[in-house]
């Protein structure tokens, strides 16, 4: 990815003007040769606008175990608007997580909730590390330090409530059937 730091300039010590940053900015977001997902129709200064509000780039987090090997990974970078909670991915990752991630003994029992909290939480925030290469350090901090803090939605805590309650309610009544 380009970024500002050094494109289109030949050396990233040489400023840019403006008619340079505007060129730069009335593009899209590109992943290779794709649109970045989640920002189809956007150009990188509609993004910026977007981001003041409180939009972001997310990542879901899933378990999966195998009796004694437990896997945990990640789900592709995804662009969230601002008016966009991600609840449906989050749940789609976090059912993975409740059917496939307790097998595993004992990483299964520990990363399993741990993914859980994560996509509960919204899923892990990338926003400033993607920026960082895309946009440089410097407009990056600067375009995050204006912009409107993370809110979690209410749905995403009952979402992680639920996603641990089940398995322990099951749990619960296994052991009352044993007595």
């Amino acid at each position: 990815m380009d970024t500002l730091a050094n494109a289109p300039a030949s050396s990233a010590q040489e400023i840019w003007s403006q008619q340079e940053v505007d060129a730069y900015l009335d593009r899209p977001l590109m992943s290779g040769k794709e649109v970045f997902p989640g920002t189809r129709g956007l150009l990188l200064r509609d993004i910026e606008q977007d981001i003041l509000k409180g939009g972001r780039f997310v990542i879901h987090h899933y378990c999966v175990s195998l009796a004694v090997v437990t896997f945990t990974r990640s789900s592709s970078v995804l662009y969230l608007r601002s008016w966009e909670s991600g609840l449906g991915r989050a749940c789609r990752f976090s059912l993975i997580s409740l059917l496939f991630g307790w097998w595993g003994v004992p990483f299964g029992l520990i990363m399993t909730p741990y993914t859980l909290w994560k996509n509960g939480r919204g899923g892990s925030d990338v926003t400033r590390d993607l920026l960082h290469q895309v946009l440089g350090p410097a407009r990056t901090q600067s375009l995050l330090a204006k912009a409107a803090p993370r809110q979690i939605s209410p749905w995403h805590w009952l979402l992680f409530i639920v996603s641990l309650a089940l398995p322990v309610g099951l749990i619960y009544a296994f052991i009352q059937s044993l007595d």
